[in-house]
């Protein structure tokens, strides 16, 4: 029996992968720090608890495991500092710790489309483009891959995603929060487009990749294939939840200023701010494209979620777990 190690396991991602890992009958231990909510995922007894800043900790954690699935990330951050802490230190003393591991046969490392950074003139980016990313979050994404690149003993995958929405998801929560209440709010004017993929088709490609000799020491982009406006995002939404709303265009100078008051506001809670001005800057791209033909050539990889039922299967959770 395969057993897998998955950090960042009590997140919206982790979670849904040590469930479906769980069920298709793989050894899963779930890594998370102490003190976190671990609420999402599914069987109490796969948590291990660990400080990731413990060698010896980790070294126990990692012990007699075969894949380390490497989820945890942040995604938001006051300063770049500490956004590099977390995405390149964490994933440098991983890879390290799985380099002395004997046990350990394959690292995968779960990235971002951020990292390859927005479509030029639409054009979908594949793996081998020029990486540009934008943000703090895209460049901490891409330091990581580097060093996994330029340190990791063992097979390695790099798997880019775009935007995950699935049961657990919290910042797509907040749109439907705002259909809920008929309103759907889009940055500026123009109709950007983007890609997408449900939570359920993600899994289904991380786990092609597992033990498999084909996805070793290779990168593969995620999406569901298809390219979104968000206003269709915004409809398909709409028929999930059997509702309606009204589109408000916000100009960018706007969510400019607002995304200044939020972190103002996040600071003086210390907390991280949903809406920053990293995260505007990425809003504000002119597209979000990835192309995944490599993916579907050499792992046969092919979304199996229509975007409206994904939809509906996400509010039905929300609405089950009272989250909306």
């Amino acid at each position: 029996m395969k057993k897998i190690i998955i950090t960042g396991a009590n997140g919206f991602l982790g979670s849904t992968l040590a469930a479906k890992l769980q069920q298709d009958g793989y050894h899963v231990r779930c890594l998370v720090r102490y003190g976190s909510d671990a609420q999402l995922i599914t069987d109490p007894n796969s948590i291990y608890y660990v400080d990731y800043a413990d060698d010896e900790d980790m070294k126990a954690a990692l012990a007699g495991y075969h894949i380390i699935i490497h989820t945890a990330a942040l995604t938001k951050a006051n300063n770049e500092a500490t956004m590099n802490s977390t995405n390149v230190g964490l994933t440098k003393k991983l890879v390290s710790l799985a380099n002395h591991v004997s046990s350990i046969r394959q690292f995968v490392f779960i990235s971002s489309q951020a990292a390859s950074g927005p479509a030029h003139f639409g054009i979908a980016k594949k793996e081998e483009d020029l990486c540009e990313p934008v943000s703090w979050y895209g460049r901490s994404k891409l330091k990581a891959e580097q060093a996994i690149h330029a340190s990791c003993q063992k097979p390695f995958t790099i798997i880019r995603s775009c935007s995950i929405f699935g049961p657990g998801e919290k910042d797509f929560l907040e749109m439907f929060k705002l259909i809920k209440h008929h309103l759907a709010l889009f940055p500026g004017y123009c109709s950007r487009r983007l890609n997408l993929i449900f939570v359920d088709d993600l899994v289904s490609l991380i786990t092609l990749t597992l033990d498999n000799p084909k996805a070793f020491n290779q990168t593969f982009n995620a999406s569901d294939g298809i390219q979104y406006t968000m206003q269709q995002f915004a409809k398909n939404m709409q028929r999930a939840m059997d509702t309606f709303a009204v589109f408000v265009y916000l100009p960018v100078w706007m969510l400019k200023v607002g995304a200044v008051g939020c972190e103002f506001i996040a600071r003086l809670r210390h907390k991280s701010a949903l809406i920053n001005r990293q995260k505007v800057i990425e809003m504000t791209q002119p597209h979000w494209l990835i192309d995944t033909q490599k993916a579907q050539k050499i792992l046969g990889f092919k979304p199996q979620w229509d975007q409206t039922r994904a939809l509906k299967k996400t509010y039905h959770w929300y609405k089950e777990h009272s989250w909306l």
